[in-house]
């Protein structure tokens, strides 16, 4: 179920406070990757976007950090699973990537 409220701005951000290393010069609210802990944040997500985000979907999504893709593949899963209400019609789909760490795998 969605949010009653509706938006002028059909944008939604999303953020991912993880990453697998901290770097001194970022300034973003960000935490070392933590698997329980994420599992925790995607739970409060969901509680959230069903509380606050009505379900038409969006113009555009970005997920950004920290590092989205210091995710696990199965929190990556569960994260792109619970924004689909959000995605149908998107004209931009944003994920923020360390491409150091980008696999085929990851990408896929």
């Amino acid at each position: 179920m969605c949010a009653a409220a509706t938006f002028e701005n059909r944008a939604l951000y999303v953020h991912i406070p993880f990453c697998q290393g901290i770097c001194a010069y970022c300034d973003f609210t960000r935490v070392r990757y933590h698997a329980g802990l994420a599992d925790q944040y995607l739970t409060q997500l969901a509680r959230e976007l069903e509380e606050r985000v009505p379900c038409k979907g969006m113009e555009t999504v970005y997920i950004g950090g920290g590092t989205p893709t210091a995710l696990s593949l199965d929190q990556l899963r569960r994260l792109l699973d619970l924004l689909q209400p959000y995605l149908q019609g998107a004209a931009e789909v944003t994920i923020e990537a360390n491409p150091e760490a980008i696999s085929t795998e990851l990408i896929e």
